[in-house]
């Protein structure tokens, strides 16, 4: 196996990566990471800036939009997210567009011949995302960027991303609580959690939210002990948003702030680099349109803090009188009675599935949760694609004045998106 590694094909190296995180599951720690990289040559070492963002929610906004504001000023850079929601290969962008399959097969088939070296050796293999985050820092290295823009996964103190010692810019979006089996049960321990990623003397960008609770108190001390700058992020920025959604503010601002601080340390961005990044920054399957009559729109609202944010969003002027007709499906490890008492009450009918994960909650389990939280008429469906037929001929019934709105989960946003822009919506019936 080690020595055909590095001359798998992109479909091996899925079934290989599938397997993995099948049977190795989420082991957060950084010993198999500082193996793996060691092993390729500590490609994390060469790359020119690094900007690592953590947080509960709105992270993959915040790097959406330096990702096209730092393009449009012109320099080369490499973006690696997580999940993915509607190709799998839109974790690893560079310039823009997603890395070709030969090029990660190439970069993830040397990962794994170093992994089922670590394997032999130790008898402690890397986990899928360890070996999925090394082949994003040899994609940056190979590729000479400018600027590399790393998500977490999950915390960030022992997150498989924080493997640098010394990053240009670190930035915390709004914390809130998930994952608590990982990162603990309460804001302070997941707040700790995400400060893990602020390096000392590096400056750290934190959300405005954060300042709202105690999050930004622990946050500034944690940053104080690695002597690293602490900047606010703004509240909102003076420029039209191409992203929906109230709370995408505050993640540009976020992101504005961000600039600025690189402005700083010796980048040349101009003002209409930001304004027009801004005004066409994409981030599919967060508040995002998919059609207009009626109206279907996508959200990956999966916890308390950001169902609230979608709730607040949709008790707005352009949505507050449509006819929602909604589409769940969650994980059980979520707390998704939040998520339902948030999001539930606005809709004339919810239609529920059992998202196709081990992860699922049942049908059943979330139909009687919406029930006792709020009354509302809900339907068990088969399927993601039987929920979201039967929601979208609700909402066709009311033309101009319908909506569809899918949240709960990422997961499944690819396959009802697919559903919705094509003939298969009128062709699933619910039980």
């Amino acid at each position: 196996m080690i020595g055909k590694a590095e001359t798998m094909s992109y479909e091996e190296v899925r079934r290989y990566l599938a397997g993995a995180e099948h049977t190795r599951g989420i082991r957060p720690g950084l010993s198999r990471m500082r193996q793996l990289m060691t092993l390729l040559g500590n490609p994390e070492k060469s790359i020119r800036g690094i900007i690592h963002v953590a947080g509960t929610n709105g992270k993959g906004s915040i790097l959406a939009f330096l990702d096209e504001i730092l393009r449009r000023a012109g320099y080369h850079v490499v973006k690696y997210t997580s999940p993915a929601v509607f190709s799998w290969l839109e974790r690893y962008t560079a310039d823009g567009q997603p890395v070709t399959e030969k090029n990660f097969a190439a970069a993830a088939g040397r990962v794994i011949a170093a992994a089922e070296l670590i394997s032999e050796r130790e008898g402690d293999p890397p986990t899928a995302f360890e070996i999925e985050t090394a082949a994003a820092y040899l994609i940056a290295a190979e590729a000479a960027c400018d600027f590399f823009l790393v998500e977490t996964g999950m915390g960030g103190l022992l997150d498989a991303t924080n493997i640098t010692d010394r990053v240009t810019l670190s930035v915390i979006g709004s914390v809130s609580r998930d994952h608590m089996a990982f990162l603990g049960n309460t804001l302070e321990e997941i707040a700790a959690q995400k400060a893990g990623i602020i390096k000392d003397g590096c400056p750290v960008v934190v959300s405005a939210s954060n300042f709202r609770c105690e999050n930004g108190n622990l946050i500034v001390k944690a940053a104080a002990v690695h002597r690293a700058a602490v900047y606010r992020g703004d509240d909102r920025v003076p420029y039209p948003l191409s992203l929906s959604g109230a709370h995408q503010q505050e993640n540009a601002g976020a992101a504005y702030t961000a600039v600025r601080v690189l402005r700083q340390l010796g980048y040349g961005i101009s003002e209409s680099c930001v304004r027009e990044g801004f005004a066409h920054t994409v981030w599919p399957g967060r508040f995002e349109t998919v059609r207009q009559t009626p109206l279907c729109i996508l959200d990956g609202a999966h916890n308390a803090a950001a169902a609230e944010r979608l709730a607040e969003t949709l008790r707005g002027p352009q949505y507050a009188e449509k006819k929602k007709f909604l589409v769940l499906g969650i994980f059980k490890d979520k707390e998704y009675d939040q998520v339902v008492r948030a999001v539930a009450p606005m809709a004339e009918k919810v239609y529920v599935f059992t998202p196709d994960s081990p992860r699922g909650l049942s049908a059943g389990m979330l139909a009687a949760c919406v029930r006792s939280l709020t009354g509302r008429p809900v339907t068990e469906c088969g399927d993601v694609g039987a929920a979201v037929g039967a929601a979208y001929r609700e909402a066709e019934k009311n033309g101009e004045n319908g909506m569809v709105l899918c949240c709960g989960s990422l997961s499944y946003l690819g396959k009802a998106k697919d559903i919705l822009l094509t003939s298969e919506k009128s062709a699933v019936s619910c039980l």
